[in-house]
């Protein structure tokens, strides 16, 4: 009778165990995962609506492959980019504020502004913009190689040039590469952070 109870003492032991483990796994640790990529999505976002960065762009198209050397700098809703290099169009600048967008030829001495100027490729350039991205699309949050990754999902997008991000961090948040994908999947632009501080 003592061996009987002793059995199902382990019995009963036994399965309140793989029950912990099983509550563990499958629903605590799934519900810390969606917190955390949350906590990890607005700790990363509220650093990107202030900074100053340089950074190298390449953008690729059907036919070709276009390199750019930029400084950008965002305030808020003020975004800001001057080319660097190539040196025929060096020292164009390029704002955005209170949806207008000027571009800024300062060696020609000419000037153009677009008002009620919507969603274009040139916004995606800027990291501000990833916080309306998260808030519209499906986006996940991992860690690949001593990476943080966003991956954010753009399916809703009416640009077909801009349904993808990946943006590739360090251990601190600090990003290290920007790639956005077309509908197809193919990287139509890679953004290199050579050097970036936040304000």
């Amino acid at each position: 009778m003592l061996n009987l109870k002793k059995m199902l003492f382990i019995f009963v032991v036994i399965c309140i165990s793989i029950f912990i483990i099983f509550h563990y796994i499958f629903v605590n640790n799934g519900n810390n995962k969606n917190i955390n990529q949350d906590k990890i999505a607005d700790k990363i976002l509220k650093k990107f609506n202030k900074y100053e960065a340089k950074i190298s762009v390449n953008i690729i198209s059907n036919k070709n492959e276009n390199f750019y050397e930029m400084t950008q700098y965002v305030y808020d809703n003020y975004m800001k980019m001057i080319v660097d290099y190539p040196q025929n169009i060096q020292g164009v600048i390029i704002e955005i504020k209170d949806n207008t967008l000027s571009i800024l030829n300062t060696k020609l001495n000419m000037e153009k502004v677009y008002d009620n100027y919507g969603i274009n490729i040139n916004n995606s350039l800027f990291l501000n913009t990833l916080v309306k991205d998260i808030t519209e699309s499906d986006y996940y949050v991992e860690e690949i190689n001593d990476e943080i990754v966003l991956k954010i999902d753009k399916k809703d997008s009416d640009n077909t040039y801009v349904k993808y991000k990946e943006l590739h961090m360090d251990k601190e948040f600090v990003p290290k590469y920007l790639i956005i994908k077309d509908a197809a999947k193919n990287v139509r632009i890679r953004i290199v952070y050579t050097d970036i501080k936040f304000k």
